[in-house]
């Protein structure tokens, strides 16, 4: 009956890093933590792989053993792994919602300063031609018409520019795309608009454009589609009582 040689099954030494990750990544140093402890068990799963295969080489009869502790091994490596991993794409996810969330914030502020600057900006032009109404009623009525204008007119649309987007490649920001059109040729949205291709919507009338060249030509305005209305009104001569 032939000597067997007794067995030992090799150790190895978890990171220590591991006790230092919480359940739930909050902060980029835990983020970078995360990753840190990833390298590492995979680097320790290396360090398995390798040990066990060199004791399969010549241990032909304990094989089975042997596999056996490399299946747990493994099992309780790559466990470990799937862990962490799961929380730093769940970190990764929120930090994603959470710079969106930010970024709409952003804009949803900047648009209502920009609505608040307009309003004001018309109530003061009223304002002018209430002051002025009795020395200048024409540079008065200049005003209305100037503050119904920009009354009308849309406020403008603020863009924020998301400075994260052009994160280090190490970094755990994902990167994120705006697009927007520019007009180079209105001839030929026009006559896409014409031929149907697109809708009409794409090419919005400049009402206050309309408006001034009216005033300007007054009976002589004539401009293709468009029909020209005459509101007559009254003011105060100036000097009458």
């Amino acid at each position: 009956m032939s000597k067997v040689e007794a067995i030992i099954k090799p150790m190895f030494t978890a990171p220590k890093a591991i006790d230092q990750l919480p359940e739930q990544l909050v902060t980029t140093e835990e983020s970078s933590l995360a990753q840190h402890v990833i390298a590492s068990y995979k680097s320790l799963r290396s360090e398995a792989m390798n040990v066990y295969d060199s004791m399969l080489k010549p241990l032909n009869k304990k094989r089975g053993v042997i596999l056996g502790w490399k299946r747990d091994d493994l099992a309780d490596i790559d466990t470990v792994i799937e862990s962490v991993t799961l929380r730093l794409v769940d970190y990764r996810d929120r930090e994603d919602i959470a710079r969106e969330i930010a970024a709409e914030e952003a804009l949803a502020k900047a648009q209502a300063d920009a609505e608040k600057t307009q309003s004001e900006d018309v109530e003061f032009l009223e304002d002018v031609a209430d002051a002025i109404e009795q020395d200048d009623p024409i540079a008065a009525e200049h005003a209305r018409v100037e503050a119904l204008e920009l009354r009308e007119t849309p406020a403008p649309i603020i863009a924020v520019i998301d400075e994260t987007l052009s994160a280090e490649p190490s970094s755990p920001l994902s990167e994120r795309l705006r697009y927007s059109a520019t007009v180079v040729d209105i001839k030929v949205l026009a006559r896409a608009v014409l031929d149907g291709r697109i809708s009409v919507d794409a090419l919005q009338p400049n009402q206050p454009w309309l408006d001034r060249h009216a005033r300007s030509l007054r009976e002589e305005f004539e401009v293709p589609g468009v029909d020209l209305s005459i509101h007559r009104y009254f003011v105060r001569k100036s000097g009458a009582s």
